[in-house]
Protein backbone atom coordinates (compact mmCIF):
# COMPACT_ATOMS: atom_id res chain seq x y z
CA UNK A 1 0.00 0.00 0.00
CA UNK A 2 2.88 2.12 0.71
CA UNK A 3 4.49 1.93 -3.15
CA UNK A 4 1.03 2.39 -3.96
CA UNK A 5 0.75 5.88 -2.52
CA UNK A 6 4.45 7.27 -3.56
CA UNK A 7 3.60 5.75 -7.40
CA UNK A 8 2.99 8.41 -9.72
CA UNK A 9 -0.61 9.39 -11.32
CA UNK A 10 0.07 7.42 -14.31
CA UNK A 11 1.78 4.52 -12.26
CA UNK A 12 -1.61 4.23 -10.19
CA UNK A 13 -4.31 4.47 -13.38
CA UNK A 14 -1.70 2.04 -14.91
CA UNK A 15 -2.33 -0.61 -12.06
CA UNK A 16 -5.96 0.22 -11.86
CA UNK A 17 -6.57 -0.54 -15.62
CA UNK A 18 -4.39 -3.76 -15.50
CA UNK A 19 -6.75 -5.02 -12.48
CA UNK A 20 -9.54 -4.04 -14.13
CA UNK A 21 -8.97 -5.63 -17.45
CA UNK A 22 -7.55 -9.21 -15.48
CA UNK A 23 -10.62 -9.41 -13.72
CA UNK A 24 -12.71 -9.76 -17.15
CA UNK A 25 -10.05 -12.29 -18.12
CA UNK A 26 -9.60 -14.49 -15.64
CA UNK A 27 -13.28 -14.58 -15.37
CA UNK A 28 -13.14 -15.73 -19.04
CA UNK A 29 -10.27 -18.00 -18.27
CA UNK A 30 -12.79 -19.97 -15.53
CA UNK A 31 -15.73 -20.19 -18.27
CA UNK A 32 -13.67 -21.35 -20.88
CA UNK A 33 -11.85 -24.17 -18.65
CA UNK A 34 -15.14 -25.23 -17.43
CA UNK A 35 -16.52 -25.16 -20.58
CA UNK A 36 -14.16 -27.49 -22.29
CA UNK A 37 -13.97 -29.68 -19.26
CA UNK A 38 -17.85 -30.02 -19.84
CA UNK A 39 -17.30 -30.57 -23.54
CA UNK A 40 -14.70 -33.29 -22.83
CA UNK A 41 -16.94 -35.15 -20.04
CA UNK A 42 -19.77 -34.87 -22.79
CA UNK A 43 -17.52 -36.59 -25.44
CA UNK A 44 -16.43 -39.18 -23.62
CA UNK A 45 -19.72 -40.18 -21.89
CA UNK A 46 -20.80 -40.06 -25.97
CA UNK A 47 -17.67 -42.15 -26.56
CA UNK A 48 -18.08 -45.10 -24.04
CA UNK A 49 -21.75 -45.01 -25.02
CA UNK A 50 -21.13 -46.45 -28.27
CA UNK A 51 -18.69 -48.65 -27.10
CA UNK A 52 -21.39 -50.16 -24.56
CA UNK A 53 -24.20 -50.02 -27.61
CA UNK A 54 -21.48 -51.98 -29.57
CA UNK A 55 -20.60 -54.45 -26.88
CA UNK A 56 -24.31 -55.35 -26.54
CA UNK A 57 -25.03 -55.42 -29.88
CA UNK A 58 -22.29 -57.44 -30.46
CA UNK A 59 -23.50 -60.17 -27.76
CA UNK A 60 -26.82 -59.35 -29.50
CA UNK A 61 -26.02 -61.04 -32.76
CA UNK A 62 -23.94 -63.82 -31.20
CA UNK A 63 -26.93 -65.02 -29.17
CA UNK A 64 -29.76 -64.58 -31.93
CA UNK A 65 -27.43 -66.99 -33.92
CA UNK A 66 -27.76 -69.52 -31.09
CA UNK A 67 -31.60 -69.05 -30.70
CA UNK A 68 -31.82 -70.59 -34.61
CA UNK A 69 -28.76 -72.61 -33.95
CA UNK A 70 -31.34 -74.91 -31.58
CA UNK A 71 -34.12 -75.20 -34.21
CA UNK A 72 -31.70 -75.96 -36.94
CA UNK A 73 -29.86 -79.02 -34.98
CA UNK A 74 -33.46 -80.11 -34.07
CA UNK A 75 -34.56 -80.77 -37.90
CA UNK A 76 -31.62 -83.00 -38.51
CA UNK A 77 -32.66 -86.26 -40.14
CA UNK A 78 -30.71 -87.78 -37.12
CA UNK A 79 -33.35 -86.57 -35.02
CA UNK A 80 -35.96 -87.93 -36.91
CA UNK A 81 -34.67 -91.73 -36.72
CA UNK A 82 -36.08 -92.71 -33.89
CA UNK A 83 -34.34 -96.88 -34.46
CA UNK A 84 -31.47 -95.58 -32.86
CA UNK A 85 -32.85 -93.05 -29.65
CA UNK A 86 -31.72 -93.89 -26.38
CA UNK A 87 -28.58 -96.08 -27.33
CA UNK A 88 -26.13 -95.05 -25.03
CA UNK A 89 -23.31 -96.10 -27.59
CA UNK A 90 -21.84 -92.97 -29.15
CA UNK A 91 -21.41 -95.28 -32.45
CA UNK A 92 -24.71 -96.55 -32.83
CA UNK A 93 -26.86 -93.41 -31.50
CA UNK A 94 -27.08 -91.46 -35.06
CA UNK A 95 -28.19 -88.36 -32.67
CA UNK A 96 -25.47 -88.31 -30.79
CA UNK A 97 -22.99 -88.91 -33.72
CA UNK A 98 -24.74 -85.48 -35.05
CA UNK A 99 -24.30 -83.97 -31.82
CA UNK A 100 -20.76 -84.57 -31.78
CA UNK A 101 -20.17 -82.98 -35.31
CA UNK A 102 -22.22 -80.08 -34.05
CA UNK A 103 -19.76 -79.24 -31.18
CA UNK A 104 -16.80 -79.55 -32.84
CA UNK A 105 -17.89 -77.43 -35.80
CA UNK A 106 -19.48 -74.57 -33.58
CA UNK A 107 -17.01 -74.96 -30.69
CA UNK A 108 -18.94 -73.09 -28.44
CA UNK A 109 -21.36 -76.15 -26.88
CA UNK A 110 -20.23 -78.20 -24.35
CA UNK A 111 -23.45 -80.10 -24.21
CA UNK A 112 -26.31 -80.83 -26.22
CA UNK A 113 -29.05 -83.11 -24.98
CA UNK A 114 -32.12 -84.22 -26.45
CA UNK A 115 -35.33 -85.86 -24.43
CA UNK A 116 -38.20 -87.43 -25.10
CA UNK A 117 -41.74 -86.16 -24.10
CA UNK A 118 -41.37 -87.69 -20.74
CA UNK A 119 -37.67 -86.13 -20.18
CA UNK A 120 -35.50 -88.78 -20.71
CA UNK A 121 -32.43 -88.57 -22.82
CA UNK A 122 -32.54 -90.07 -26.20
CA UNK A 123 -29.06 -88.69 -27.02
CA UNK A 124 -26.10 -86.47 -25.86
CA UNK A 125 -23.03 -85.37 -27.29
CA UNK A 126 -20.01 -87.89 -27.00
CA UNK A 127 -17.20 -85.43 -27.63
CA UNK A 128 -15.97 -82.23 -26.70
CA UNK A 129 -15.29 -79.29 -29.08
CA UNK A 130 -11.75 -80.56 -29.76
CA UNK A 131 -13.14 -84.15 -30.66
CA UNK A 132 -12.21 -85.49 -27.54
CA UNK A 133 -14.24 -88.25 -26.01
CA UNK A 134 -15.94 -87.14 -22.54
CA UNK A 135 -17.99 -89.35 -20.20
CA UNK A 136 -21.34 -88.25 -20.72
CA UNK A 137 -22.56 -91.95 -20.35
CA UNK A 138 -24.19 -90.93 -16.84
CA UNK A 139 -26.84 -88.19 -18.86
CA UNK A 140 -28.65 -91.24 -19.98
CA UNK A 141 -29.52 -92.17 -16.37
CA UNK A 142 -31.07 -88.81 -16.06
CA UNK A 143 -34.70 -87.12 -16.62
CA UNK A 144 -34.94 -83.85 -17.42
CA UNK A 145 -38.75 -83.60 -17.15
CA UNK A 146 -38.51 -81.21 -13.70
CA UNK A 147 -36.42 -78.72 -16.05
CA UNK A 148 -37.73 -75.34 -16.50
CA UNK A 149 -36.73 -75.46 -20.17
CA UNK A 150 -37.79 -78.85 -20.50
CA UNK A 151 -41.74 -77.58 -18.89
CA UNK A 152 -41.74 -74.73 -20.95
CA UNK A 153 -41.01 -75.92 -24.50
CA UNK A 154 -43.41 -78.83 -23.67
CA UNK A 155 -45.50 -75.57 -22.97
CA UNK A 156 -44.60 -73.73 -25.63
CA UNK A 157 -43.62 -70.78 -23.89
CA UNK A 158 -40.96 -69.84 -25.92
CA UNK A 159 -38.82 -66.03 -25.86
CA UNK A 160 -40.53 -64.46 -29.11
CA UNK A 161 -40.26 -61.55 -30.58
CA UNK A 162 -41.81 -60.06 -34.35
CA UNK A 163 -38.77 -61.58 -35.56
CA UNK A 164 -38.35 -64.56 -33.77
CA UNK A 165 -39.61 -67.48 -32.40
CA UNK A 166 -39.71 -71.26 -31.08
CA UNK A 167 -36.69 -71.31 -28.79
CA UNK A 168 -36.56 -71.31 -24.76
CA UNK A 169 -34.02 -69.18 -23.31
CA UNK A 170 -32.13 -69.40 -19.80
CA UNK A 171 -30.14 -66.52 -18.69
CA UNK A 172 -26.83 -67.08 -17.31
CA UNK A 173 -26.19 -69.73 -14.82
CA UNK A 174 -24.32 -72.47 -13.50
CA UNK A 175 -25.32 -76.45 -15.36
CA UNK A 176 -24.01 -79.08 -12.95
CA UNK A 177 -23.36 -80.89 -16.00
CA UNK A 178 -21.04 -78.91 -18.16
CA UNK A 179 -19.51 -78.38 -14.55
CA UNK A 180 -18.78 -82.00 -13.99
CA UNK A 181 -17.65 -82.77 -18.00
CA UNK A 182 -15.18 -79.69 -17.83
CA UNK A 183 -14.20 -79.45 -14.36
CA UNK A 184 -14.96 -75.05 -14.98
CA UNK A 185 -17.64 -72.86 -13.40
CA UNK A 186 -19.94 -74.59 -15.53
CA UNK A 187 -21.35 -71.27 -16.41
CA UNK A 188 -23.56 -71.41 -19.74
CA UNK A 189 -26.55 -69.74 -21.24
CA UNK A 190 -29.14 -72.52 -22.59
CA UNK A 191 -31.58 -72.57 -25.48
CA UNK A 192 -34.08 -75.10 -26.07
CA UNK A 193 -36.59 -75.90 -28.90
CA UNK A 194 -39.03 -78.97 -30.00
CA UNK A 195 -38.03 -81.94 -32.57
CA UNK A 196 -40.62 -82.49 -34.54
CA UNK A 197 -41.71 -85.42 -36.77
CA UNK A 198 -42.52 -85.29 -40.22
CA UNK A 199 -45.60 -84.28 -39.58
CA UNK A 200 -44.91 -81.36 -37.32
CA UNK A 201 -45.78 -83.09 -34.16
CA UNK A 202 -43.66 -82.17 -30.98
CA UNK A 203 -41.85 -85.71 -30.57
CA UNK A 204 -39.04 -84.69 -28.26
CA UNK A 205 -37.02 -81.61 -26.71
CA UNK A 206 -33.21 -80.22 -27.92
CA UNK A 207 -31.55 -78.49 -25.37
CA UNK A 208 -27.83 -76.44 -26.15
CA UNK A 209 -25.84 -75.52 -23.53
CA UNK A 210 -23.59 -72.23 -24.71
CA UNK A 211 -20.49 -71.84 -22.66
CA UNK A 212 -20.15 -67.93 -21.35
CA UNK A 213 -16.71 -67.46 -22.61
CA UNK A 214 -18.32 -66.75 -25.67
CA UNK A 215 -19.66 -63.56 -24.25
CA UNK A 216 -17.18 -63.19 -22.44
CA UNK A 217 -14.40 -63.08 -25.10
CA UNK A 218 -16.40 -60.06 -26.47
CA UNK A 219 -15.81 -57.83 -23.87
CA UNK A 220 -11.70 -59.40 -23.75
CA UNK A 221 -11.77 -58.25 -27.44
CA UNK A 222 -12.96 -54.77 -26.46
CA UNK A 223 -10.98 -54.33 -23.73
CA UNK A 224 -8.37 -55.14 -26.07
CA UNK A 225 -8.86 -52.76 -28.42
CA UNK A 226 -9.06 -50.10 -26.30
CA UNK A 227 -6.08 -50.14 -24.70
CA UNK A 228 -4.17 -50.69 -27.83
CA UNK A 229 -6.29 -46.72 -28.16
CA UNK A 230 -4.96 -45.91 -24.85
CA UNK A 231 -7.56 -46.47 -22.88
CA UNK A 232 -6.30 -49.28 -20.23
CA UNK A 233 -8.64 -48.45 -17.51
CA UNK A 234 -11.61 -49.02 -19.08
CA UNK A 235 -14.19 -51.56 -17.21
CA UNK A 236 -17.59 -52.84 -18.17
CA UNK A 237 -20.12 -54.63 -15.81
CA UNK A 238 -22.16 -56.80 -17.33
CA UNK A 239 -25.90 -57.07 -15.37
CA UNK A 240 -28.67 -59.84 -15.91
CA UNK A 241 -32.32 -58.52 -16.00
CA UNK A 242 -32.77 -58.23 -12.47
Amino acid sequence: MKLFNHLSLTGKMLIAFLTIGLLPLVILFYVVRTSIISNTEEDMGGFYEIVAENVVSTMERNLFERYGDVQAFAINEAAQDQSTWYDKDPDKNKLAQAMDQYVEMYGIYPLMIAVDLKGKVIAVNSKDAKGRQISTGYIYDKNFSDKNWFQNVLSGNFLSSETMDGTYVEDVHVDPDVQRLQASQGMVLGFSAPIKDKDGKMVGIWSNRVDFGAIEDIIVSTYSDLAADGRKTTEFTLMNAK
